[in-house]
């Protein structure tokens, strides 16, 4: 009898033993397959992925005419666009290795903040920007900032200062002008009203609810070849103008390909490309309006 009691304990010992290897073999292989999914899932996701183009790149832009807009078919067009276009061509991206992506400009910021971009088209350095973005060290292009004054206002600008009494100067919510656009608006007493487009900055510069806004020279030509307005508007030239350069969020640590960027850009300037493709632009849409 005690034998038979002991044959039996020894069996189920044999068993316990067995199912407790084989439960440990089990728990190994999904620990493994588990691990396995998250080196995948870094795989997919690595900023290495970025440079060795096994992820399109994301190119975020916002509409600001004539450098980056979409047109009547959905598709980005514009000087900087162009222009990244030709830098991507340079450093080696075939057309279906890259997409833009449209965005409002607070929101491309955002993004840049959170690593949900890998390129950002374009803007002015400054130092809150700075602590969430790389830049390139070439810039793609000069903002050339005026004053625009509707002429039937009455207002000029002489010697830095004005001719008569005026309150505001219209702006876009988000942009940055340069130090030398908000000393001249201290020096004016202007304060500045937000907009939230350029489209809204002329057409509130016209209806009246501006004295005058602060545009790029690029831009101001282009809105004058859509709507005919040269006649009625004066220009106040603010000076040297500010670079814009093309964004990097630093959460995605993608300064090399900043460096491609910049070897890019560079080019298209040194070899005259970045002039033909502001030409090329503005002949096809001032011709139009002729």
């Amino acid at each position: 009898m005690k034998s038979s009691i002991l044959v039996s304990l020894f069996c189920l010992s044999l068993l316990m033993v067995a199912c407790a290897q084989n439960s440990a073999s089990t728990n190994e292989k999904m620990d493994k397959e588990f691990v396995t999914k998250i080196e995948e899932s870094s795989e997919v996701t690595s900023n290495d992925d970025i440079g060795s183009k096994t992820q399109k790149l994301v190119i975020g832009y916002t509409e600001y005419p004539p450098y980056e807009h979409t047109d009547e078919n959905g598709n980005a067009v514009g000087i900087c666009v162009e222009s990244v276009k030709e830098v991507l061509r340079i450093i080696g991206y075939e057309e279906d290795e890259y997409v833009f992506n449209h965005y409002p400009w607070e929101r491309l910021l955002e993004m840049g903040k959170t690593g949900e971009i890998d390129v950002i088209i374009e803007g002015i350095k400054n130092e809150e920007r700075e602590v969430y973005l790389d830049y390139s060290n070439e810039y793609i292009f000069k903002l050339d900032f005026d004053l625009i004054i509707k002429k039937e206002s009455g207002i000029k600008i002489e010697n830095n200062l004005l001719n008569k009494e005026a309150d505001h100067v219209g702006v876009v919510r988000g942009y940055d002008y340069g130090e030398e656009a908000y000393a001249m608006f201290e020096k004016l007493g202007l304060q500045q009203i937000e907009v939230t487009s350029t489209v809204d900055l002329i057409e509130g510069m016209m209806n009246g609810r501006f004295d005058m806004i602060i545009e790029d020279e690029n831009v101001v030509r282009y809105y004058l070849a859509q709507s005919g307005l040269h006649e009625f508007i004066d220009k106040y030239d603010l000076g040297e103008g500010e670079n814009s350069y093309i964004f990097f969020p630093k959460l995605k640590d993608l300064k090399d390909l900043r460096d491609q960027f910049d070897i890019g850009i560079k080019r298209i300037h040194s070899d005259g490309t970045y002039e033909m493709i502001v030409k090329d632009y503005f002949s096809g849409i001032e011709r139009t309006e002729e």
